[in-house]
């Protein structure tokens, strides 16, 4: 697991705190922003992760990692400076490339959970099937559970409204 601290708490800063903060491989240790009312302080503090409005104070949350999410390539000098040279710092299109990676297992994780809530849609559909009393409950069953895979909401309220 690697501990990542983040200098930019702005909208960008705020979204790459949500998309780290369920990820298995990374520890988000730290957050650097000098503007407390920053929607990346906010978020950090609603979920516990320590605020830091100086650079040196983030040496304190001992990060591997600081991705520099400012745009400014000075506070990047400044990191490696007040660490020594002894911290990885990622910046600029290294940070967007990392942010877009996590953004695509996100979606992946969260494709895989709606894949195996149809497979479990599908298994029931198929004990319920055999025991339909008539052709008719046989087939709003199989449209049923067809719209409810297909995510076609508003059909299945139609359907289930126009008796």
């Amino acid at each position: 697991m690697f501990r990542i601290a983040i200098a930019g708490g702005g909208i960008g800063g705020s979204a790459l705190i949500s998309l780290l903060r369920g990820d298995p491989n990374a520890a988000l240790v730290g957050i650097y922003e000098p503007k407390q009312e920053a929607p990346g302080v906010i978020l950090a503090g609603k979920w516990n992760i320590p605020v830091f409005s100086e650079i040196k104070s983030l040496v304190a949350a001992n990060p591997e990692i600081v991705l520099n999410l400012t745009g400014n390539i000075e506070v990047s000098n400044e990191i490696r400076k007040v660490f020594n040279d002894k911290i990885e710092v990622i910046e600029g299109i290294g940070a967007r490339f990392i942010w877009e990676i996590i953004e695509k297992q996100k979606r992946a994780r969260i494709e895989v959970i709606k894949t195996t809530a149809d497979q479990k849609t599908l298994y029931n559909l198929a004990a319920k099937l055999c025991s339909s009393d008539s052709v008719k409950d046989f087939y709003e069953m199989m449209l049923s559970r067809a719209l409810d895979i297909a995510d076609a909401q508003a059909a299945l309220f139609y359907m289930r409204t126009d008796r």
